[in-house]
């Protein structure tokens, strides 16, 4: 039986899908960057650090320094 792919948006694109996907692994960032306890089992589970991975890919594709504080509680409730 095909199914259509899931979408979170009302004309079923992929791109409404990559949103809601990109919006998920920033919540869930910003969970493991708030407890430890769930950072350390994430890096015990999958052999390195999702945030600080993250953080590496934002300087390098994004030339977004996470480091830099200025404005990041904005950002982080926005969220």
């Amino acid at each position: 039986m095909d199914r259509p792919p899931p979408s979170n948006d009302d004309d079923g694109s992929l791109e409404g899908n990559a949103t809601a996907r990109r919006l998920a692994a920033a919540k869930y960032l910003l969970h493991l960057m708030r407890d430890p306890e769930a950072r350390q089992r994430a890096i015990d589970r999958l052999g390195f650090d999702p945030v600080e991975k993250a953080a590496e890919l934002m300087r390098e594709k994004l030339g977004f320094d996470p480091d830099d504080y200025q404005g990041q509680d904005e950002l982080a409730n926005d969220a």
